[in-house]
């Protein structure tokens, strides 16, 4: 468990209290399918638990078509519904930087990347079991937001992450911003949606 996505921006209200959806490429699969027909609709089956609702299953339909979705059950997703520390760290990654790291991984054998600041600098630093290093300049510009509650933010840090899970985000979204917070927790938005990845401890 290594990535989440949490996105609250321009999410519209629901009648029901929670949506999961665990069986991703099956859903990915099955929505696009349906979509792609004339007189697309989807309806959501309902279940209440305890005062809470969430939705059992979807419905997709379209002309001629029908297809069943079986939703998971939101309390089986261990995932945060929100993040109380904020994103003070914030810098663009450049064009180059998920050849780096592909090529880094093959080269040092390596499965994490430690990102690194001194100085406003961001470097992107891969290590192999001997303790060679290979050190790469994402930015010379990192912003350093100061904190919602006033307390000091360090002006540097560093914090690894696991390369499987950073590597295919990068390459879907090779200029983006990355924001990272006080507790090493990375933010990139990736087809629209804030995707996070935990810091390695």
């Amino acid at each position: 468990r290594n990535a989440f996505i949490l996105h609250t921006d321009g999410v519209p209200d629901f009648q029901f209290g929670a949506l999961g959806i665990n069986r991703l490429a099956e859903f990915t699969a099955r929505l696009n399918m349906a979509r792609s027909t004339v007189g697309f609709t989807i309806d959501a089956t309902v279940d209440t638990v305890n005062e809470s609702t969430f939705v059992r299953a979807v419905q997709m339909k379209a002309k001629g078509l029908k297809v069943d979705y079986r939703c998971a059950n939101p309390l089986t997703i261990q995932s945060p519904k929100k993040l109380n520390d904020p994103f003070v760290y914030q810098f663009d990654l450049p064009p180059a930087i998920s050849s780096f790291l592909s090529q880094g991984q093959s080269a040092y054998k390596t499965d994490s990347a430690m990102l690194v600041c001194a100085n406003n600098q961001i470097k992107m630093v891969l290590a192999d079991i001997n303790g060679d290093k290979m050190e790469y300049v994402v930015t010379d510009d990192c912003i350093i937001d100061d904190s919602e509650d006033g307390q000091p933010i360090a002006e540097e840090f560093s914090f690894s992450y696991p390369i499987k899970t950073l590597l295919p985000l990068i390459k879907a979204s090779p200029d983006a911003t990355v924001y990272i917070n006080t507790r090493g927790i990375l933010r990139i938005n990736v087809n629209k949606l804030d995707t996070h990845i935990w810091a390695i401890q």
